[in-house]
């Protein structure tokens, strides 16, 4: 009978302790229900019941203390997880904008490279089309110039042609005339 009374103490401490972690008052109450239930259980009379319902308040008030300390653990705990959620979320935005800021910089020194190179491909490709138009220039010239000299010459020959057979003709006549042909 005896071990029936204190498997139920026990039973009882245990379900007040955790009651008593969630609210104290109702801890209370619940003590003091499983007390008077392991009293009669125990067939004990009402000194012994009385006793039992100090034990279980004095019980109880350990639990409740026990409960409201661990409570206050898992709010520093939680406190403290929450700060640090906190602290990591403020790191990731600060490496977030950093790392935007680098890629609009490293952009922006693309682009100026690419506007730097393109304006000399530019230049570059200008001189080398005033390089093209100034020999295409001189290649006409030289071309107008032999179309001139062949012309030139051609009649200069012509000329000089008419003229020799003028003056053979011309001999070719007067040595018949004079009978010297």
């Amino acid at each position: 009978m005896m071990k029936r009374t204190l498997t139920l103490a026990i039973c009882s401490l245990m379900a007040v302790s955790a009651v008593a972690a969630e609210t104290s008052g109702s801890a209370n109450a619940s003590v003091e229900a499983d007390a008077r239930m392991s009293a009669q259980a125990g067939g004990t009379n009402a000194n012994g019941g009385a006793s039992a319902s100090a034990n279980a308040q004095g019980d109880s008030e350990s639990a409740r203390d026990a409960g409201d300390q661990m409570a206050a653990e898992a709010r520093g705990t939680g406190e403290s997880a929450r700060s640090a959620a906190v602290s990591v979320s403020e790191e990731a935005r600060a490496t977030g904008r950093e790392a935007a800021e680098t890629a609009v910089s490293t952009g922006q020194q693309a682009q100026g490279q690419a506007r730097s190179e393109a304006r000399a491909a530019g230049e570059r490709a200008g001189d080398m089309g005033k390089s093209a138009k100034g020999s295409l220039e001189a290649s006409q010239k030289a071309e107008v110039n032999a179309q001139t000299r062949q012309e030139v010459g051609s009649s200069v020959s012509e000329s000089v042609r008419s003229e020799v057979q003028n003056s053979v003709q011309g001999s070719v006549q007067s040595a018949t005339e004079g009978g010297l042909l």
